[in-house]
């Protein structure tokens, strides 16, 4: 909200005012700030009342302390002062409109953290923030309207209500009023033309002025000023020199961005010279500021219109106890450390929030494990346990046999392939904050099996269908005792060496149990060959019924064996796949003579092939 006053800038005879300052200027939420009323020409000793948005507040003196104020608190003084004619008369002071800020907070709350570990702080500034730009309201001292006075130059094109040009809002007050900026031409008086812009604001940095200048000769001259006021002081001000400050009337090329958009010549007038500008006055030192005196002295012919005005501030700047300036920053304590923000606008400093960063005592992991039975056999499967202490949630398992990996990721590990002296470990990988140690070792469990008995179930033997043969099986080690598998064929599966009399050829196992229950086998196979085939080598087809045919005795039992009988000439007589209808000495069914035959006989087993003579006798 702006408080309009009006700014006495010179003295005239014996006028009676009251001007009040504070002591700073602006604050923090709780800060005591002290007013100060200085009243003049008043006779008497004056009476004071301190009011704080209208409401009676302090005692009857020139100062007054207040720590409970809060942003935009009105603060103003009435002095009462006796009358010529009896009746007390007073007065009231230019009015304080008061920034006054929250301290920047920290966001997190007190905490530990893990030893070595870094923490994210934000700072919260939200109670500090307020507009960069803050337009300014001097419409009540309006005189043309830009749009339709001729001697504007009749300015086109242009938007209203808020505005950004060149990144700085302005608002335009409609071209529908009957008067939409102040112009030097109209203002009444002699030179310099004045205009009295109210502000009424602390941390100010500068004033953007929406302005252009119209009539004179083009060049550099100062023909206006611009002065900024405190406590009827001049804080600072600053000269404008044509075409330097301030774009000339008669540029002939203006580029602008308004509302975000690039814009060659806009707001141009008909004639295509008089042209809006932002003129940006930047004072050297933020402080408060209650009014902005713009004076047109007509330097060089020239006149200067004004439609907008903006007041900027400075922004909210923060440092935290380490030195940085960032709302957000990330430490990394060596030790337990308490992190302090503060925070100014320029104007006013303001200590924040603090917070308390402890460590947390780092735990420690650690795993063991144990396994199901001890003293077994060779080969029986065993689990492995492993039993964990500040692991977390899901934490990992990696078992390990003589150093190297084995198994899955799981809290048990089963196996059946170790063997005596193995060593068997877990290395747990915990999921668990503040760990003294990212993984632990287990225990070292060393295995220890229960012996083995020996066994040799002897060689492989080869044996003839019908042959019998005696098992050489042997044993040692505390032998509880023993069986041959398959029993087929074995006179006593039961002893070490039985008789073996298979009819095909078997693979035999020999299983012996020691007095600790620990079984080991062997095994061995019987190869059981068919009967040697006889080859007679005379028949007498004589139809007496005795050797009337070439028999061949245990052939039969080749069934995909060939026989083939030849001349001496090497005429093949007779060809047979197995031998299912004997030779009877006949080719194609007559009788051959008396004499030697020669014959090859392949059974097909591998073996080698027979051949030789056979006599046909009469």
């Amino acid at each position: 909200m702006l408080c309009l006053f009006q700014l006495v800038l010179t003295q005239k005879g014996n006028a009676q005012q009251v001007t009040i300052s504070s002591q700073p200027t602006s604050g923090c939420i709780g800060q005591p700030i002290t007013f100060t009323a200085v009243a003049s020409n008043v006779g008497t000793l004056p009476a004071y009342q301190w009011q704080v948005n209208g409401i009676n507040v302090g005692f009857n003196q020139n100062k007054f302390t207040n720590s409970a104020l809060v942003n935009g608190d009105v603060v103003q003084c009435r002095a009462i002062i006796p009358g010529s004619n009896g009746i007390p008369g007073s007065i009231n002071s230019n009015a304080l409109t008061m920034t006054i800020l929250s301290p920047p907070t920290i966001v997190q709350q007190d905490t530990a953290i893990c030893p070595g570990s870094t923490m994210v702080l934000q700072a919260d500034i939200s109670g500090m923030a307020y507009a960069k730009y803050k337009p300014v309201d001097f419409s009540n001292q309006f005189n043309f309207n830009l749009a339709k006075n001729p001697t504007a130059a009749n300015i086109v094109n242009c938007p209203t209500g808020d505005v950004t040009f060149n990144g700085v809002p302005f608002f335009l007050n409609p071209w529908t009023d009957n008067n939409t900026g102040w112009s030097a031409y109209f203002a009444p008086g002699n030179d310099p033309r004045k205009l009295v812009m109210p502000v009424n604001e602390d941390g100010v940095a500068g004033i953007n002025l929406l302005a252009c200048t119209y009539y004179g000769a083009a060049g550099p001259a100062s023909y206006a000023s611009v002065s900024f006021w405190a406590n009827g002081s001049i804080v600072y001000t600053k000269e404008l020199i044509g075409n330097q400050d301030i774009r000339d009337y008669n540029n002939s090329t203006y580029t602008n961005n308004i509302n975000n958009t690039t814009t060659v010549n806009a707001w141009q007038s008909k004639e295509g010279k008089t042209r809006l500008d932002n003129v940006h006055i930047q004072m050297p030192v933020t402080t408060r500021i209650d009014s902005i005196l713009i004076s047109d002295n007509g330097g060089n012919g020239q006149r200067i219109f004004i439609i907008a005005a903006t007041v900027e501030k400075t922004p909210v700047a923060l440092k935290w106890s380490t030195g940085e300036t960032a709302a957000s920053i990330t430490v990394a304590p060596s030790q337990p450390t308490t992190y302090t923000v503060m925070a100014t606008n320029g104007v006013a400093s303001c200590s924040g929030g603090s917070i308390k960063v402890s460590f947390i005592t780092p735990i420690v992991p650690s795993v063991s494990i144990s396994q199901s039975v001890n003293n077994v056999c060779p080969g029986v499967p065993v689990t492995f346990t492993a039993t964990t202490v500040n692991a977390g949630k899901e934490p990992s398992f990696q078992w390990r046999i003589n150093g190297a990996d084995a198994g899955t990721d799981s809290f048990t590990f089963t196996t059946g392939s170790i063997i005596n002296g193995d060593v068997i470990t877990c290395q747990l990988t915990p999921h668990a904050p503040c760990l003294s140690m990212p993984t632990a070792i287990s225990n070292a469990l060393t295995v220890t099996l229960l012996p083995r008995p020996i066994v040799d179930a002897g060689p492989n033997v080869t044996i003839h269908q019908g042959d019998a043969i005696q098992l050489r099986g042997t044993a040692a080690g505390d032998i509880l005792g023993m069986q041959w598998s398959p029993a087929a064929g074995l006179d006593n599966p039961g002893i070490l060496n039985p008789i073996a009399t298979p009819t095909v050829t078997t693979k035999y196992t020999l299983t012996v149990q020691n007095q600790n229950t620990c079984t080991a086998t062997d095994s061995l196979t019987v190869k059981v060959l068919p009967l040697d085939v006889l080859i007679p080598n005379a028949i007498s087809p004589n139809h007496d019924g005795v050797n009337d045919v070439w028999s061949i005795l245990h052939l039969d039992q080749f069934a995909t064996c060939t026989v083939n009988i030849f001349s001496r000439y090497g005429q093949k007589l007779f060809t047979s796949t197995g031998y299912a209808r004997p030779w009877d000495g006949t080719y194609k069914n007559k009788r051959l003579p008396a004499g030697a035959y020669y014959y090859i006989i392949d059974l097909k087993d591998g073996s080698a092939v027979r051949s030789g003579y056979v006599v046909v006798v009469y």
